[in-house]
């Protein structure tokens, strides 16, 4: 098991992170609290710990409203895969700006026979509503090896209120297993809804099935190296996080389908893994194989956004990572209001020089303005997206983009009102009408016996 400890240093922007939703504590974690004879248990110096998938720059807790963040966690743990322990304390101060020392010691190992991991301290003043703070001084992650003996596993945390005396142990649980493939996902629409809500699940398995869905395909006809700019970017950060799962894609290509060979080509191309061998491969794939090497790939939406297809880039990062910066990125576009009405008019008129650079660089920009506008509405079912929203536009956007952001959900409640109501016209209208009647010696066709 091989451990590596991040420093507080990388984490600075912890200092006045939101409060953590009860839902986010349950799952494979596991506290014990000691209380004190002057403070109820509720109200008493406590210590939880989880271990998760999510991405180790917190933007999950740390950029959504307060005590809304939601955990995803894990306690499954294969050959190469990575998980990260996070260690919480609750209750270790009694007043706001109160000086405080915690002493965190972390063991782990096999049940019974635990190794020390190290001891570290957080201290400071702290204060929030809820007396709460993510340790990301002792913040872990563990990748286990080959070399490693499948089995449940332990991290155990002591954390000691240097202040108070006061002491409380928490315990991950993980347990150790080698890798089988799960099925794919057959039916269409579950993988679209699979992939769209993959950043709260965020499981090797999951993405596995999604990969070896029989509907699934990087191609698309257009202007984007003829791929799915959505669904390059999604598996390009999915695979980079869960870099183990390649090996196993790699054995299983001979055995995989016409259409699992080509994924499984264009995605090694994608990420400059070794070539698969050519005297296993078809004319075509070898072809595939070599094209898709040779691509040079315009995918830095954060430089600039030009097209709509920069917005998929965007949209497929947040899918498969879950963090803030793609979110907030997508915002960009919304200030692209000349530019908007610019591709808004022209098409409407049907008039377009596509002979003219400039022309056609700015409806490209308006057309993107438009991407997002629909997007941003369409994306507030994802949660997280919905939270990121939230705290970027309190937090984190000029007031030019604060008023374009509300002004396109005014536009948005309008016409979903004006929309309700027709329908609820037409289904009046329908409701009123006579039955139509039917002749007393009409005969019944053949097809309808």
């Amino acid at each position: 098991m091989k451990k590596i400890t991040l420093v507080a240093a990388l984490f600075f922007s912890l200092l006045l992170l939101p409060a953590l939703a009860p839902a986010a504590q349950e799952g494979n974690s596991k506290a014990d609290a000691q209380a004190t004879p002057d403070k109820s248990p509720k109200d008493s110096f406590r210590s939880f710990v989880f271990s998760t998938r999510m991405d180790i720059g917190l933007d999950w807790w740390g950029r959504v409203p307060l005590n809304s963040a939601k955990i995803t966690t894990t306690s499954e743990v294969y050959p190469g895969d990575a998980i990260t322990i996070i260690p919480l304390a609750l209750n270790f101060t009694s007043k706001p700006d109160e000086p405080y020392s915690l002493k965190i010691t972390a063991r782990g190992g096999k049940k019974g026979s635990l190794e020390d991991i190290g001891v570290q301290y957080a201290k400071g003043t702290w204060w929030n509503p809820h007396n709460i703070r993510l340790l990301s001084e002792s913040l872990i992650m563990i990748r286990f090896g080959k070399e490693d003996e499948p089995g449940p596993q332990e991290i155990v945390f002591e954390i000691e209120n240097e202040k108070t005396g006061e002491k409380s142990t928490a315990t991950a649980e993980i347990n150790f297993v080698e890798w089988e493939s799960p099925k794919p996902i057959e039916d269409a629409n579950e993988l679209n809804k699979t992939i769209y809500e993959f950043n709260s699940n965020l499981s090797p398995k999951t993405l596995y099935s999604i990969f070896m869905s029989p509907h699934l395909s990087f191609m698309q006809r257009g202007p984007w190296h003829g791929l799915n700019p959505a669904m390059y970017s999604f598996f390009k950060y999915a695979f980079q996080a869960n870099k183990f799962l390649l090996p196993i894609l790699r054995k299983e290509f001979d055995s995989a389908s016409p259409q699992q060979r080509e994924n499984m080509i264009v995605l090694f191309g994608i990420l400059g893994e070794p070539e698969f061998e050519k005297e296993k491969m078809t004319p075509d794939e070898v072809v595939l194989q070599s094209n898709i090497r040779e691509m040079k790939f315009d995918d830095d939406p954060y430089k600039e956004i030009k097209a709509p297809s920069d917005l998929d880039l965007l949209w497929g990062e947040f899918e498969a990572r879950g963090t803030y910066a793609p979110a907030r990125r997508v915002l960009d576009a919304l200030l692209f209001e000349e530019e908007r009405n610019f591709a808004d008019e022209r098409m409407r008129k049907k008039d377009i020089n596509k002979n003219d650079p400039a022309q056609v660089a700015k409806l490209m920009k308006g057309l993107s303005a438009m991407a997002a506008e629909w997007s941003v509405v369409s994306n507030t079912r994802n949660e997280l997206f919905g939270k990121y929203l939230t705290w970027a536009v309190k937090n984190d956007v000029n007031s030019r983009l604060g008023d374009a952001i509300g002004s396109l959900f005014e536009r948005a409640r309008v016409k979903a009102e004006a929309s309700k109501a027709l329908k609820k016209k037409e289904e009046k209208k329908a409701g009123s009408s006579p039955a139509p009647k039917t002749p007393k010696d009409a005969k019944a066709s053949p097809s309808s016996k």
